[in-house]
């Protein structure tokens, strides 16, 4: 029996239309109570949104309830030092705007203890700094100093050419600068080591050479890619300053003019410093937030080195820069230290997205508005008409882009969000201020997203392989895969094939028209990005068949290709 390329309509598994029974509101409580108790909490805040506005009463109730069931869960999270899930519950008990001050305060003290335990200082440090200046979270040293801790990284990677194993770096000649955060541990930037996440590499050695001294076989064990913060560890102890974190300065401390210094390897020249001042906060950096704009000269290489105030405080790490101009730019410290002490522990940071493109108002002065909103994304389900304007988020006013930024990038992938969203065209008071009694407002409680990786060039990463698979074929699946099922394909050759549960498909698309529905089951023999295209072929097996029962496979398996040139789905 031969696997092929098949384009058959033999899977019949459309379900038969459902009866729709009219929504009132001792229905939509009590659905809404049931899918409370469901582990997919998007259903719940989906069925939340969909008829809140019609019963507000119903919606304070399940409201209410959502806010107990989350708060007890990040409490018992806490009590069993499950430290970032009970973070994370609580950040969705506090999206619905009714948990009381003292409990905020209870639940911030133990957690930060526990942190403070754990020795997860740059988390809890990120977390304290909402409170306001405190002198005992910053330990500065003098500038000159932290070259005895910063070091030139270079990545190799080892990859198959036909029958021969190879090496090169991830780019040629490209090297890059790291900060050591501790004896076993250096801070870079993303794209000094992206080249490790090819699906064609095979191994890779992340060399630091730190004066005189090179240390091999490194291991890039987390990275961001959106903030554009990776982790290498080492397989040996180098000095390191004590307590790093305490290093990091607070990035929304800093003021246009603030003299800094920027550290790093420009082409290799080790420890150059050169000097400029802040140029800007709010530069649109990347979806994960602002970033800092400054205008010490840097040069390639300089990626991953330090930018340093007059203070002797770190506020940010070089990430991009014009060569040759005074455009250069830095994560800030804020980022930095919300995502340190993940990366220690190589778990991916996902950035909270909510599928929206914001604008700002050219009618209205300081107003931020929703230019339009991606097809499959948590806000698609709303009706939320395009140019509405953005009122808050999280009870927070919106007044720039950055500051929605900002906002989100303190939340995670699955974390509610409070909206507040008008869909009418403010009226301007005389003094040309927008009427504060707005009609046409909605409130909404929103389950954000993790921002997709969509181009058709991140599909030779691994780790975009799964997210991407909607953009670019109209389905997509859990990330968790199914028992894998050994399958016989000639007399001699047997295979193991890795399945996902299909989570949702997008109408009007091949895998929609050939049957494919929420609940199947999708196992892919091949997922490949060759000659700028992506190919797959997945075997689809409908929810009413078993894999034990089939006995010809070909209606069953599809093949498609994806080409640059290729509109996403979306």
């Amino acid at each position: 029996m031969a696997l092929g390329l098949a384009f058959l309509s033999g899977c019949k598994t459309v379900p038969p239309p459902l009866e729709v029974l009219p929504m009132v509101f001792g229905r939509y409580v009590s659905e809404g109570q049931k899918l409370l108790k469901d582990p997919a909490e998007g259903r719940f805040l989906d069925h939340l949104n969909r008829h809140g506005d019609r019963f507000p009463e119903g919606r304070a109730k399940l409201t209410e309830g959502y806010e107990t069931q989350q708060e007890a869960l990040a409490q018992k999270a806490l009590a069993n030092n499950r430290l970032d899930e009970a973070l994370f519950r609580f950040r969705n008990a506090q999206a619905t705007g009714l948990v009381a001050d003292e409990a905020i305060q209870r639940f911030r003290t133990g957690l930060l203890e526990k942190l403070d335990r754990a020795g997860r200082g740059a988390t809890a440090k990120s977390l304290r700094l909402d409170d306001g200046p405190n002198a005992d979270l910053f330990e500065a040293m003098p500038v000159d100093d932290y070259f005895k801790y910063l070091v030139e990284v270079r990545v190799l990677v080892r990859y198959y050419h036909g029958a021969a194993e190879m090496e090169r770096t991830t780019h040629p000649g490209a090297t890059g600068t790291g900060f050591i955060v501790d004896g076993r541990h250096v801070l870079t930037a993303y794209h000094v080591v992206a080249g490790v996440l090819a699906t064609n590499a095979r191994g890779h050695d992340a060399r630091i050479y730190l004066g005189n001294r090179v240390v091999t076989n490194g291991r890039v064990i987390g990275w961001d890619n959106i903030t554009d913060l990776a982790l290498i560890e080492l397989p040996v102890e180098v000095p390191a300053p004590s307590n790093a974190w305490k290093c990091f300065g607070d990035s929304r401390s800093l003021t246009r003019g603030y003299e800094v210094f920027g550290l790093g390897n420009p082409f290799g020249y080790r420890s150059t410093l050169t000097r400029g001042i802040i140029s800007s906060l709010d530069r649109k950096g990347s979806e994960g937030g602002a970033w800092i704009q400054f205008d010490a000269a840097q040069a390639p290489g300089s990626s991953g080195g330090l930018l340093v105030g007059k203070d002797g405080l770190i506020y940010g790490l070089l990430v991009a820069g014009v060569e040759g101009s005074a455009l250069n730019f830095a994560v800030p410290s804020r980022s930095i230290l919300g995502a340190l002490d993940r990366l220690a522990a190589k778990e991916k940071p996902g950035k909270a997205w909510l599928g929206m493109v914001l604008e700002r108002s050219l009618k209205y002065p300081d107003r931020v508005v929703i230019g339009s909103i991606f097809p499959v994304s948590p806000l698609a389900p709303l009706e939320v008409r395009p140019q509405a304007l953005l009122i808050e988020i999280g009870g927070q006013p919106i007044r720039s882009i950055e500051a929605a930024q900002q906002i989100l990038s303190g939340l995670e992938p699955g974390n509610a969000v409070s909206l507040l969203i008008s869909n009418t065209e403010p009226r301007l008071l005389t003094n040309g201020q927008v009427d504060p009694a707005r009609e046409g407002e909605h409130r909404y409680l929103v389950q954000a997203g993790r921002r997709p990786s969509n181009p058709i060039y991140w599909a030779g990463r691994e780790e975009d392989r799964l997210s991407s698979l909607y953009a670019h074929f109209g389905f997509a699946v859990d990330e968790k895969p199914l028992p894998p099922l050994s399958y016989q394909v000639t007399p001699v050759r047997r295979i193991q094939l890795t399945g996902y549960r299909v989570r949702r498909v997008e109408p009007e698309t091949y895998f929609d028209r050939i049957g494919m529905r929420e609940g199947d089951k999708a196992y892919l023999f091949e997922d490949v990005y060759r000659e700028g295209s992506r190919i797959i072929k997945v075997l689809h097996l409908p929810q009413d068949k078993a894999f034990e029962k089939v006995k010809d496979f070909e209606p069953f398996v599809h093949s498609l290709r994806r080409g640059p040139g290729d509109d996403d789905v979306l």
